[in-house]
């Protein structure tokens, strides 16, 4: 044992300069890790925080009508319940979203289609969308207003500022044109895919604009301002509203849910919680 060691010592002192380099590689090489590391960390947390404003919170609560109208019908009911399980702490809210390929915002001769127009209530989702990386104006003073959020790309390619009247373009639910002037109150930074093609207004507004009911909505966001829930507290939550609503089965994908209830095909609504692990994977 003491031959080996006194062979190994010898063998380093010999080759020190070959050994010095090698652990100057293996250092850059653990440093090239760590920054590497910490970035996609920080692209992570980005994409999430930027996918609860999108998605509606740390979990979504979906509702599908006669396998294709999306809506949630006992909102005020299915909010009173969850907050019942949860406790004192999240944020529950209702929203509207409104998918047509043929909404277009103009301003100043050019044109730009939007994916996806979501209303939101912002007395109750303010600390969500103070979040945004803001390039000009807010969310402050949209609520009960024909104020809009777009993003900055959207705004550079309209050449759109803060305060600027753009002209909104979209399908009504019936299938009607309906047009609507809207005042542009905030940019804000993300060119992602979430923000590429999504605008945001005032839930009444936007109801208004596309000819929906009062209190009609697509889905509900419920935030934890303490951070993201467990899988226990998910799962709890799960069991304690499928005993008062009709709810499937907590799902790992969103897609697996719309799949379902369509090869379902039974008639009434179905609803599925839906976690922003479970949104984020479509991405």
């Amino acid at each position: 044992m003491r031959n080996l060691a006194r062979i190994a010592s010898r063998s380093l002192l010999r080759q020190g300069r070959r050994n010095r380099l090698l652990g100057a590689a293996i250092a850059f090489s653990f440093f090239v890790i760590v920054v590497i590391a910490s970035v996609l960390g920080g692209m992570v947390h980005s994409l999430e925080d930027k996918a609860k404003i999108y998605y509606g919170g740390d979990i979504t609560i979906r509702g599908i009508e006669a396998g294709r109208n999306k809506v949630v019908r006992d909102a005020p009911a299915i909010a009173a319940a969850a907050l019942t399980i949860l406790g004192p702490g999240p944020v529950i809210s209702e929203r509207y979203e409104h998918r047509a390929s043929s909404t277009t915002l103009f301003f100043g001769g050019e044109s730009l289609r939007q994916r996806i127009l979501i209303g939101i209530d912002y007395s109750i989702e303010a600390e969500l969308f103070s979040r945004f990386n803001y390039v000009e104006g807010s969310f402050e003073g949209i609520r009960g207003s024909n104020g809009i959020l777009i993003s900055e790309p959207i705004a550079r390619i309209l050449k759109a500022r803060v305060g600027d009247d753009i002209l909104i373009l979209t399908p009504t639910l019936k299938g009607q044109k309906n047009t609507a002037t809207v005042v542009v109150r905030g940019i804000f930074r993300d060119s992602s895919l979430f923000g590429y093609y999504t605008s945001y207004l005032d839930i009444d507004f936007l109801r208004g604009l596309v000819g929906a009911p009062s209190g009609f909505c697509t889905n509900m966001a419920i935030f934890f301002p303490g951070g993201r829930p467990s899988r226990s507290t998910v799962a709890m939550l799960q069991r304690g509203l499928e005993r008062e609503f009709p709810f499937s089965p907590l799902y790992d994908r969103q897609q697996d849910f719309w799949d379902a209830v369509a090869a379902e095909r039974a008639p009434g609504i179905k609803y599925a919680l839906l976690g922003l692990d479970a949104n984020l994977e479509q991405v």
